[in-house]
């Protein structure tokens, strides 16, 4: 399945300048947020949502929603200091 996902990817031409954009910024910090993204589970789900007290199904999506956009702001911030792509890929 993942084959089958990859080749159908890879025939998506982008045509709109600012969607171009945006995947290939997400695609060029991709890898830096694949390498924090753990740390950003445990905070999300200790000192945010089992607190609260959510539904599973509830809790899952935040703590999904809280590490991706926290992970991304962190490389993000990150890629902006000198030799970051030693740090971030």
């Amino acid at each position: 399945m993942t084959i089958g996902l990859f080749m159908l990817i890879r025939t998506i031409n982008i045509k709109n300048e600012k969607v171009y954009s945006v995947v290939k910024e997400l695609s060029r910090l991709s890898y830096g947020v694949y390498l924090s993204h753990l740390f950003f589970v445990g905070l999300s789900w200790t000192y945010i949502v089992q607190p609260l007290g959510y539904s599973t199904p509830i809790s899952i999506l935040l703590v999904t929603i809280l590490t991706w956009v926290a992970s991304n702001v962190l490389v993000k911030i990150l890629s902006y200091l000198p030799k970051s792509k030693y740090i971030i890929g």
